[in-house]
């Protein structure tokens, strides 16, 4: 009986190759998108929540009235005064801790000894090899305890401690010195200024908005910390609240004292704070953000599509199985009259189905 179905199985298969075609390539189609697209905007739609305590670290931002007679409005800007938001960290309570972080497009060489072009210099013997680098940042020592991205070698609390180190990426390690250790190495930036290497963090994952490398410790560069004049930098400004704030609230509180706080900034008028969780960092817009940002509305609708897909596949399907079966229903009738039982039709259904949809798990 078993090879009889299957017999009149792959007969089927073998008069209406239009039919199968159809049905195995639409419910293809359906199962791939969801399969593809599903995890994908999974993926993107939780970027950065992977972080400890993702939901109270947020971005300490500008916003910024324009007045001239050219521009008017407002804007948000991603970056900050680096040595305001360090008296703003200390000044209120809503914030436990701040770790800020300088891209290397907006490197000064007045202020950190490196402008905007970057390459390292790495010793080999009596020559040297050189790296020209895309993405380099100094960041506060604290910055791989503020932000959880994991070590493979190094103490978050100690690689970034001391003026004049450095935190590689795995796969910048690996570039620069192959499979050998590189802890305590010294590479050279821009082949002027020497660099004591003291981790690796493993390369970042693709959820995340963070776009770096090679992190240099900011300790001792004066230039973090000053109050918002011309000699301050610019940097990204991350901030965690306590679990009893929230960031439209400290927004609100900081700026309530915004002429005492940002009246020192000579180059910075009509400013005020813009704070952003992380959420809003990454799927918000904001201007000079040198990090990555997505759409959130375009992932959900991705995702939704990929569903629809699936959906119409399956309808597809139901429509193109049930007229074949219309078409068989003199065929069923025979069978009934001459003793055919309900389970037979029942096991011939499975036999069928097998055969017919077995070249959809192949597929996937």
């Amino acid at each position: 009986m078993l090879f009889n179905y299957l017999k009149l199985s792959f007969r089927l298969l073998i008069r209406n190759p239009f039919f199968t075609l159809i049905n195995v390539l639409g419910l293809s189609v359906g199962f791939a998108a969801v399969i593809v697209l599903w995890p994908y905007t999974q993926s993107e739609l939780q970027t950065d929540q992977f972080l400890k305590d993702a939901g109270r670290l947020g971005r300490l931002s500008r916003h910024v009235e324009l007045k001239s007679s050219t521009y008017g409005g407002s804007i948000n800007v991603s970056d900050h005064p680096s040595g305001i938001a360090r008296q703003i960290a200390n000044e209120f309570s809503e914030i436990e801790e701040l770790t800020r972080i300088l891209h290397q497009t907006n490197f000064d060489k007045a202020k950190i000894g490196s402008g905007a072009d970057v390459f390292f210099a790495i010793p080999d013997g009596g020559s040297k090899r050189i790296f020209r680098e895309q993405r380099t940042a100094f960041a506060d020592s604290n910055f791989f305890q503020f932000f959880s991205f994991p070590l493979i070698v190094g103490d978050a609390a100690n690689v970034l401690a001391q003026p004049s180190t450095v935190v590689l990426s795995e796969k910048t390690a690996r570039k620069y010195f192959s499979d050998a250790n590189p802890i305590d190495k010294i590479i050279y930036l821009n082949d002027s200024i020497p660099l004591k290497v003291t981790g690796v963090f493993k390369d970042l994952p693709k959820n995340t908005h963070m776009v770096f490398d090679i992190v240099v410790a900011a300790t001792g560069i004066k230039a973090f910390d000053f109050p918002g004049t011309e000699d301050s930098v610019w940097a990204y400004c991350y901030i965690k609240i306590n679990e009893q704030s929230n960031f439209v609230e400290l927004q609100r509180a900081i700026n309530k004292h915004q002429e005492r706080i940002y009246g020192v900034c000579a180059n910075c008028p009509n400013l005020t704070a813009y704070v952003q969780s992380l959420d809003d960092v990454i799927f918000g817009y904001v201007g000079n953000n040198v990090f990555t940002t997505r759409s959130k509305y375009f992932l959900v609708t991705l995702r939704t599509l990929s569903f629809v897909t699936l959906a119409l596949a399956w309808i597809n399907y139901i429509c193109l199985s049930i007229n074949m079966l219309h078409k068989r229903l003199p065929e069923m009738g025979t069978r009934k009259v001459v003793g055919a039982l309900g389970g037979d039709y029942v096991f011939q259904f499975f036999i069928e189905a097998t055969v017919i949809n077995r070249p959809l798990f192949y597929l996937h």
